[in-house]
Parts: C-alpha cells; structure tokens; sequence
C-alpha cells in the first residue's frame, strides 16, 4: 500500500524538475509510489519492449540502487507506468540526487533528467522521550480527574452554592 503518490511528466525537452520526492527512513517497498509519464518534447515515448529501471545512489552515497522490480507498465504505448520504490532506497536520511529512469533495449539505453529524493529520519523522537512524555500527560490526566472528582464529591454533598444562595447570612 502506498503512503504517499507522485504524478511525475519527465519530458526530454523539458528541464523543469519535479518537486522532490519525500520518505522516511525506513520506509517499505511501495511506501512511495510514482505515476510516471515520459515524453519527448510532449510526444509519448513508447515503452514496449524496453526495461525500465530506477539507477540512484542513497543519500550519503554508500550504496548504489538500480531497480526494476518496482516497475508496473500502465500504459506502455503512451510511456505510463508505475513505480513502487525500494526501501533500499530509503536506507540513509538526507537528499538524494543521483536518481534517474533508465529506458534499456535492444538499441541502446536511454536516460531521464535526475530526479531529487528527501529522505527524512526515522524517528522523530527517542523512546526515552516518548515515555517522558506519556508519563506527564498521563500524570496531567490523573490531576485533572482527581480535581474533577473532588468537584463532583463537593457538589454532592451540597457544598456548592446555587442561584438562591449568598455569601452573606441573614443576622
């Protein structure tokens, strides 16, 4: 199941970059998603018969991911297809900009414009942290319910004024 899904035009022509492409470490296979159009200056380019893969390096560049198992054609004719992208990819926190579409067949190889991946951390917190903080919202909880319940004990038992009632006492 995809977390998150980018539609992305990579047109040959075209040198607009795609906005960048954002996960976390940690993420699974097909945690992001990109729909994939590739055109030559606005022309579909045909994809039958070609292997496409995603050739990136991680973010610290310690490892190089070249991948076409996340690879599902839409629409080959028209140059559509799916990727689902590799928690390889995801290995290491930082920006990403060693990343492209390789179009390979029996004529050559063809390559898109780079695309650019932020890997985020994965944890945003430490558990030491996390448990600090339920304890004082579980802490603030047990205050608010003691002082409610001893608001409800006093109203019960009648110590609490109502409309008739007043501060001062008839002499």
């Amino acid at each position: 199941m995809a977390i998150r899904t980018y539609d992305i035009l990579l047109d040959s022509y075209n040198s607009t970059m795609p906005e960048p492409i954002v996960g976390r470490q940690g993420d699974k296979n097909g945690a992001v998603t990109l729909h994939v159009t590739i055109t030559d200056r606005g022309t579909a380019v045909d994809l039958t018969g070609q292997t496409v893969n995603l050739i990136a390096e991680t973010a610290k560049g310690t490892a190089v991911v070249a991948d076409n198992a996340g690879v599902t054609l839409t629409d080959a004719v028209n140059g559509k297809f799916d990727y689902a992208i590799p928690n390889a990819l995801w290995s290491e926190s930082g920006k990403i900009t060693k990343a492209y579409f390789s179009l390979n067949d029996t004529d050559g190889q063809q390559t898109t414009y780079d695309l650019i991946f932020i890997v985020k951390k994965a944890i945003d917190t430490s558990q030491d942290k996390a448990d600090d903080y339920i304890t004082i919202i579980d802490g603030t909880i047990r205050d608010l319910k003691t002082k409610v319940d001893a608001i409800y004990t006093d109203y019960q038992s009648g110590n609490f004024y109502n409309k008739s009632e007043t501060d001062s006492k008839d002499s």
